[in-house]
């Protein structure tokens, strides 16, 4: 019979476990830790299924203040770690995991609970809205690199399918090319820096127009250094920040470069007073 209770430390070496078997991936339990208990704004609620105390199922949320454009606070639950074994898909575990996890949601003051995904239809099924696709970018910088990357993406891919891939480098390389890059430098001071944690909120809350409806992620320096300084999934972190004349933070831009040397935007924040042309 499968069972279904909140976790303590005491699983977390056998969660990961889980995780990896299933996704054979290799999770450190640095970074679970991290994730998940280490978390700014409280430590994740995460719910287990278990059949004879093997776990079968994980789900949890993890805490994320948000602020709307009143500055009011609303506690919101980032959903992660959705897994249930094959073994046992289509016996409900993954809906009766969210049912017990709404409930513990509730007593602990979260009013909202989201996330990302790409399996749309259990989500709808448990009441959750989709209110945009979420999709990916590139820029090439170097072309016969990023080619080499990315047809080793998918050793499926035949001469078409490399064609067309060289092809998209070819013309997100020109695209970068033209860029006017002189726009930057002559109206903005851009530094590099090991961190930049404050002022954050400041930038988001320069676009808030519509106090009705608007909302963002509480930056706050606590939030920051968790997400980006010291987060363990992280290679190498280049923090750029742009400063008017007087030397006011107006944007920031941070990479994630992995050991490929490819380099993942993880966060991109401008105040709403640059000019359109430069970003």
């Amino acid at each position: 019979m499968v069972k279904y209770r909140i976790a303590n430390k005491k699983d977390y070496e056998a969660i990961n476990s889980f995780h990896n078997k299933i996704y054979s991936s290799n999770r450190t339990i640095k970074q679970f830790y991290w994730e998940f208990h280490y978390c700014p704004f409280g430590k994740s609620i995460y719910v287990i299924a278990e059949d004879k105390q093997k776990i079968i199922g994980t789900n949890c949320v993890i805490p994320i203040e948000l602020i709307d454009s009143n500055n009011q606070i609303i506690l919101s639950g980032k959903s992660e770690d959705t897994l249930v074994d094959p073994e046992y898909r289509g016996q409900n575990v993954f809906y009766n995991i969210y049912h017990v996890l709404f409930d513990l949601c509730k007593k602990n003051g979260i009013k909202v609970i989201w996330g990302f995904t790409s399996a749309k239809k259990p989500f709808k099924k448990l009441g959750f809205t989709i209110p945009f696709e979420h999709q990916q970018s590139i820029a090439v910088n170097k072309i016969f690199s990023s080619y080499r990357h990315l047809i080793g993406l998918n050793s499926k891919n035949k001469v078409l399918d490399k064609l067309k891939i060289f092809g998209l480098c070819l013309y997100s390389k020109s695209r970068v090319f033209i860029k006017n890059k002189n726009l930057l430098l002559e109206k903005y001071n851009i530094t590099v820096q090991e961190q930049i944690v404050e002022g954050i909120n400041d930038l988001i809350k320069s676009n808030l127009s519509n106090p009705s409806s608007l909302f963002y992620i509480s930056q706050s320096n606590k939030f920051q250094k968790w997400r980006i300084y010291d987060n363990p999934n992280y290679h190498n972190i280049y923090t750029f920040g742009f400063y008017n004349d007087e030397n006011i933070l107006q944007g920031l831009i941070i990479i994630n470069s992995d050991r490929n040397k490819v380099g993942y935007i993880s966060q991109s924040t401008f105040h709403a007073s640059l000019d359109e042309s430069v970003a």
